[in-house]
């Protein structure tokens, strides 16, 4: 093909002596002129395989990624000896691996680094690695790349600011994560993603007023964003104005129903909150599963709702579906654990508490329940340990200090135990009643009867003002 394009060069340059020699048919050879300069460009192998890559691009956007990922290889087998254009056609096949109905991360790594071995001045290269490290929770990795990204020359900064506070909002840096939104909101005001994630973040920092502002001018924008109607209705549902939420996620079903599932989960629980409406909740969860069996929250919260309806076998299958669909959720173990401790299945409920250990290694709760199984198990021993551990990863944990010493009256250490109730008693536990009443009853059986009398007037006192005498009462 070279020699063919230096022929026609030599051929032009005959040309061109011709037309200064012969003035008369310039025009008409300067027409001839220009079709052969354009084929000549066009036929060019560089612009051909700009032009392919440009194809492969356009295949990729439009969701054909196999075709593109065939035209991606093409370009990079026949362009070796172009750094560039080989970097870029394996941006676009690191895309194709990406944005694949099933992701694949690690060869979207490999085509990454490989782009950026060719050009590290390559941009989209870093976006895309950085997008990659995104799926895989490496969130601090992800912000270098994004950052890196900045480094070099880059079409759209603002893409980059936009992946990095989303970044940063993963990792709880909510106010990192405003300041880089508004780095994007400075240049592009109305840019409706970059609204929605600032109000997300502000929603975070419990900031309802900012929050409310941007999903607003977002729904202004466009007033039919099923986005900011959902994320509104979340704000709304934790302002605990339940109304207002129901209305938004009614309005974002009629406009997006194939997002059903998740606007119905969400609905149910205002439904529970509102008005305890167990039932009706439930309704709203199955209705959510029917829709999408594999949506693992519904799962959960229906599991949830059965729980509290001590209906413990549905609420154990529930929690088993979500298990199933996501074994790591510690909160799915924990709750399932629950419900078999409530069945005296307690060898079950221990393997799943000891699962959820496995998975939250420092959390107290977690010690905290599979110690009170081991006691209800009666294994006191084990259970003391657990509720150690629970009070060694949190030292204000009163209620595990009160538990443990209502096992060592069991085992008849009662100085142990009011060691332990008085600790109870310093932390402020939510149901000091109860620790009162425990410490009474351990100062009798010690035979400290004063001591005894005064946890009784306690209790009393602690009865009086938690639960008054009703002025009120129903007549009979």
């Amino acid at each position: 093909m070279e020699e063919e394009i230096k022929t026609m060069i030599k051929l032009l340059l005959d040309v061109w002596k011709f037309i200064s020699e012969n003035p008369l048919v310039s025009s008409i050879i300067v027409v001839s002129i220009s079709g052969l300069i354009k084929f000549i460009v066009s036929n060019n192998p560089k612009n051909r395989q700009k032009r392919k890559l440009k194809k492969a691009n356009k295949l990729l956007d439009k969701g054909y990624t196999e075709r593109a990922k065939i035209m991606f290889s093409c370009v990079i087998m026949d362009n070796k000896d172009d750094e560039i254009l080989s970097s870029n056609a394996h941006v676009g096949r690191a895309k194709t691996y990406l944005y694949a109905k099933v992701i694949d991360i690690d060869r979207t790594f490999n085509e990454a680094d490989k782009a950026i071995r060719l050009n590290e001045e390559n941009s989209e290269a870093y976006i895309v690695r950085g997008k990659a490290y995104s799926l895989k929770g490496e969130h601090t990795q992800a912000i270098t790349d994004f950052t890196e990204a900045l480094e070099h020359v880059i079409t759209w900064a603002e893409e980059a600011y936009l992946y990095i506070g989303f970044e940063y909002f993963l990792l709880n840096a909510y106010d990192i994560a405003i300041t880089n939104y508004n780095r994007v909101l400075e240049k592009i005001p109305n840019f409706i993603m970059a609204l929605i994630n600032r109000g997300n973040a502000y929603a975070m920092k419990r900031d309802f007023d900012s929050a409310l502002k941007d999903y607003n001018l977002v729904l202004k924008i466009r007033s039919k964003n099923v986005d900011a109607l959902i994320h509104r209705g979340n704000l709304y549902y934790d302002k605990r104005d339940f109304d207002s939420a129901i209305k938004d996620y009614n309005r974002a079903l009629k406009i997006r129903p194939d997002l059903s599932y998740i606007i119905l989960n969400n609905r149910a629980l205002v439904y529970f909150e509102k008005e305890m409406a167990i039932d009706q909740a439930i309704d709203d969860f199955t209705k959510s599963i029917n829709l999408n069996p594999n949506f693992v929250d519904a799962y959960y919260n229906r599991g949830n709702m059965y729980r509290r309806k001590k209906d413990d076998d549905r609420a154990i299958e529930d929690f088993t579906m979500t298990i199933n669909l996501d074994p790591t959720d510690y909160l799915a173990y924990r709750n399932r654990a629950l419900a078999y401790a409530r069945k005296r299945n307690y060898n079950k409920a221990i393997e799943d508490h000891s699962i959820e250990i496995k998975l939250v290694p420092k959390d107290a709760t977690a010690y905290y329940n599979r110690g009170n199984t081991y006691n209800e198990k009666g294994d006191y021993d084990l259970a003391i340990d657990d509720l150690t551990m629970a009070i060694n990863i949190d030292k204000s944990f009163a209620e595990a200090y009160n538990n443990r010493g209502f096992i060592y009256y069991k085992k008849g250490d009662c100085d142990k135990a009011i060691e332990d109730y008085n600790k109870a008693i310093d932390l402020n536990p939510t149901n000091p009643v109860v620790v009162y009443k425990n410490r009474q009853v351990a100062y009798l059986m010690k035979g400290d009867k004063q001591q005894a009398y005064e946890d009784y007037l306690m209790v009393q006192q602690l009865l009086k003002n938690y639960y008054p005498i009703s002025q009120s009462l129903p007549k009979t």
